[in-house]
């Protein structure tokens, strides 16, 4: 068993088989090394901890997360207890009875409520990502591999502005990496240099017939809303 730092978890709802937690910003949802710690050793350290969880328990199921969020990215994490928790969780992320709803603050005004369409092409061995025309996304097809492009959906609706910046609610109706910040970032990019998030403040403000161009994400000390996941639980929708 890996020992870890005592960390308090911002529990929003247990009971015997499932348990939701609000991940902060700058913790790993899951290892990406083994020497890594996460939410999901910091979790099974809070069940050993309370009695929850036995170590006998632990050698037949390892309690684990159903959803993922970044490092920098704070939000709901559901994950399960035990194997029928876990699989109930499982069950309804697949059938989308969980709707996921992410909060974002951006620079610039944005007005309306907008779906927006592209390509995604993924550096693997660099962990990075741009954003392609469809027309670039075709010059990659047939390639194979990591530089397969893919079809991306995000739908975004702004919550607040004050002509300076724009809480914006994302919902993503593909789910690939860094899709909300890199799907943004290319829709206020003035050439096709690449995805790039640009971590500072924009001065001047956007006018609405302008649509989303230079939009920026703030950076994620700036502001605890900055990418926040939400989950909306609805049985039977």
């Amino acid at each position: 068993m890996q020992e870890v730092k005592k960390v308090d978890l911002d529990i929003l709802y247990e009971d015997d088989e499932i348990i939701l937690v609000n991940k902060p910003a700058g913790m790993l949802s899951q290892k990406a090394k083994e020497t890594d710690e996460s939410l999901v050793e910091y979790l099974i350290d809070y069940l050993l901890g309370s009695g929850k969880l036995t170590e006998r328990g632990l050698r037949a199921f390892r309690p684990s997360v159903c959803n993922r969020l970044d490092r920098n990215t704070s939000g709901i994490v559901a994950a399960g207890k035990s194997l029928a928790g876990l699989q109930m969780l499982s069950g309804v992320f697949k059938d989308r009875s969980i709707h996921k709803y992410y909060q974002c603050l951006v620079s610039g005004e944005i007005r309306d409520v907008k779906t927006v369409d592209g390509w995604l092409l993924k550096d693997e061995k660099k962990n990075q990502v741009r954003i392609l025309t469809e027309a670039e996304a075709k010059r990659f097809g047939g390639r194979g591999g990591d530089e397969e492009p893919k079809r991306i959906r995000t739908k975004y609706e702004p919550i607040a502005t004050d002509g300076r910046f724009t809480l914006l609610k994302v919902t993503l109706l593909t789910g690939r990496s860094h899709q909300i910040r890199a799907h943004l970032a290319s829709l206020g990019a003035s050439d096709r240099r690449g995805f790039q998030v640009r971590r500072s403040f924009e001065s001047q403000p956007i006018r609405a017939d302008r649509e989303v161009s230079a939009l920026t994400f703030l950076p994620s000390g700036v502001s605890e809303t900055c990418g926040t996941v939400c989950l909306s639980i609805r049985a039977g929708v």
